[in-house]
């Protein structure tokens, strides 16, 4: 919904598993790609080491209720690879989503340009 309101003319594309959404990437190149870290059968962290094996140049976002040492050590090790990865840890503020999608993208959202 945030994505959709603020910008509107983004097409956004939601997935019911994480097999659906890594069959689309290799299909589609986005302007972003966002994940929960929490999957039935793939991690957040291991799509992301899969777009990283495949050099994906796009900002990834995960979001994740489970935010650890562990998890901050395993992102931090794909960014100094080169992968412009970041994450949010639930509960987060809606202007922090705004802010970090803005800031990856190069664009003003128009809640915050009001």
């Amino acid at each position: 919904m945030i994505f959709n309101m603020d910008f509107p003319n983004a097409e956004v594309l939601t997935f019911s598993d994480a097999e659906a959404a890594l069959e689309e990437l290799e299909r589609e190149d986005p302007d972003l790609f966002t994940t929960d870290n929490r999957h039935v059968k793939v991690s957040g962290v291991e799509m992301v080491r899969k777009l990283a094996a495949k050099q994906v140049k796009y900002p990834i976002f995960m979001i994740t209720a489970f935010e650890t040492v562990e998890l901050k050590n395993q992102l931090e090790e794909l960014v100094n690879q080169g992968l412009n990865v970041a994450y949010l840890a639930k509960p987060f503020l809606v202007e922090d989503l705004r802010r970090l999608v803005s800031t990856h993208l190069g664009l003003i959202s128009t809640a915050s340009a009001d």
